[in-house]
């Protein structure tokens, strides 16, 4: 399925990327990494606005199931990381840095969540040792109050 976002122009394969999504466990889990970050995240993504949370969904993608999680500062509710997709980038190369803000589209504007799509193996980020080629990265920073976890 082609999706067009701000400068992005991908063709994604939603459901084989939902079926990794739902048959593989996220690193958030407490079996895998037990730090306070990615303990917070899944809740504070869940809570974040409906459009986030959608435009995810519809790329097939888990919300709460981030290929990373990290802290872009030493605040508790900023964070970068980066979910995988089956697809390709047809359109919207990265220029510069991975996350100037001018390359960046917001699925919310009323929300500090920004996402970048890349498909340079140089620029992506750890890739999960059975994810279903081609690989698409969507990276973000995310500015995510968690009123359930403080």
């Amino acid at each position: 399925m082609i999706f067009q976002f701000g400068r992005y122009t991908v063709d994604v394969d939603v459901e084989k990327t939902r079926a990794y999504y739902t048959s593989n466990f996220s690193f958030t889990t407490s079996e895998v990494c037990s730090c306070e970050r990615c303990q917070r995240f899944p809740n504070a993504i869940m809570s974040c606005s409906a459009a986030v949370v959608d435009f995810l969904n519809s790329l097939g993608i888990d919300p709460r199931k981030p290929g990373e999680v990290f802290g872009t500062t030493n605040e508790k509710d900023n964070y970068g990381g980066w979910y995988h997709i089956v697809g390709t980038l047809l359109n919207g190369k990265i220029s510069g840095p991975c996350f100037d803000r001018s390359n960046a589209f917001a699925p919310d504007k009323n929300v500090d969540f920004l996402v970048w799509f890349d498909n340079d193996s140089k620029r992506m980020g750890w890739i999960e040792e059975n994810f279903p080629s081609p690989i698409l990265e969507l990276s973000f920073t995310a500015l995510l109050s968690n009123q359930n976890n403080t």
